[in-house]
């Protein structure tokens, strides 16, 4: 009860703090006790700021709870990176403090662009303090879409009420009725252990293909979160090669649509998943996309020196397949396949087709934080109507 009278940045601010904890613990145990007291330090700094900060605001009230939590979210992905920089910045090996601040933001949105070309010049700790932020902040992100964005029906649920209003008045009576503090911390009750399971659930079986447990984290965290972070260069440098790209790939799969994983909680959701319009369109999508580049590459291996091969063709397939899917969820990972296809048909893929693709990726209230699939697929009917009027034009459609 007495979490509720505090306010939610206070709460995020304290929750990044205690977070400190496992890249101290994991230095401690590397005998990098440089790394452990930089994070262990920051750690007593920040909850001293949180006490001072929940003392000061406790029982405070906004005059507009909604607006109230649209600007925590604000200040949570511009503000709290700073705080989450300064053991960042105090291990980096080069840079200023605009570079690790922007190493946080770029986490905590799970972005995972990153300003460091040589990952493994950073301490591996440091690595997984970025998964760590960018795991956080798409829990935050998912935990957002269902507490503050579905109740204002904002984030992509305006485009799935389709004229429904009586979905569209609920969620907003739920808006008046409840406290968004209480809505923050009764969803991440209720999803908090799905997300969590499913990073565990990864996280075991990449350490089962080879990968150290530490690496696996990292990886874990950042395919559930969709940011795409690797202590490596890439996927393909990692141990595992094609069993953990193969279960990373099934994983990927939770961002397209949020009905794979938390279906049930608005009483506007399909009974069957394969309805779902974020489906239908990724499902067209990954059918036609990795089937045109296999094409593409298959016709134009006839003209190299290594020549068509089944090997090459199966390479090709999967390359296309996982880098498809890895840039539709906007995690950015590339299949070690990938350039072993563009070697055996001698033709690179253009970057603006992966391009097009993160930017029309991902699916409402999950980690990808996407509304564009569902977007697409409005486009996409809507021209459909469209076409129908010009046949008949005294016709009537629906929303």
């Amino acid at each position: 009860m007495w979490l509720r009278k505090i306010p939610l940045f206070v709460i995020l601010t304290g929750i990044g703090a205690l977070a400190m904890l496992m890249p101290a613990a994991h230095a401690t145990s590397q005998n990098d006790f440089v790394t452990a007291r930089s994070f262990f330090y920051t750690m007593i700094l920040v909850l001293m700021v949180t006490v001072l900060l929940g003392l000061a605001t406790f029982g405070r009230s906004p005059r507009h709870p909604a607006a109230g939590q649209l600007v925590t979210l604000v200040a949570t992905l511009a503000i709290l990176p700073a705080m989450l920089a300064v053991p960042f910045y105090a291990q980096m090996p080069f840079g200023s403090f605009n570079d690790a601040w922007f190493e946080m933001v770029s986490s905590i949105t799970t972005t995972g662009f990153t300003v460091f070309d040589r990952p493994r010049l950073l301490p591996m700790s440091l690595h997984l303090w970025r998964a760590e932020v960018a795991w956080m902040g798409g829990f935050l992100m998912w935990v957002s879409a269902f507490a503050v964005f579905s109740p204002m029906n904002l984030g992509g649920f305006e485009v799935r009420a389709r004229g429904n209003s009586a979905a569209v008045q609920g969620r907003a009576q739920v808006s008046r009725l409840t406290d968004p503090n209480e809505r923050m911390l009764h969803y991440a009750a209720k999803l908090g252990p799905i997300y969590l399971g499913l990073t565990a659930l990864l996280w075991l079986g990449l350490i089962m293909v080879g990968q150290a447990p530490v690496v696996g984290l990292i990886h874990a965290m950042s395919t559930v979160s969709t940011s795409g972070i690797s202590p490596y260069n890439s996927l393909s440098a990692a141990p595992g090669g094609f069993k953990a790209e193969a279960l990373i790939l099934i994983f990927m799969v939770f961002a397209i649509s949020r009905l794979t994983f938390s279906r049930g909680l608005f009483s506007d959701d399909p009974r069957n998943p394969l309805r779902d319009p974020e489906v239908q369109m990724a499902g067209l999508i990954l059918i036609l996309i990795p089937g045109l580049l296999f094409l593409r590459h298959f016709l134009s291996s006839f003209e190299t020196t290594v020549g068509a091969s089944f090997t090459g063709a199966l390479h090709a397939v999967w390359g296309a397949l996982f880098t498809v899917v890895s840039f539709l969820t906007t995690t950015g990972f590339e299949a070690g396949a990938w350039r072993e296809s563009a070697a055996w048909s001698g033709l690179q893929t253009p970057g603006i087709l992966l391009m097009a693709l993160a930017l029309i990726g991902g699916g409402i209230a999950t980690t990808a934080g996407g509304i564009k699939l569902l977007r697409v697929y409005a486009l996409v009917r809507h021209g459909e109507r469209e076409i129908g009027r010009l046949i008949h034009p005294s016709s009537l459609g629906g929303s």
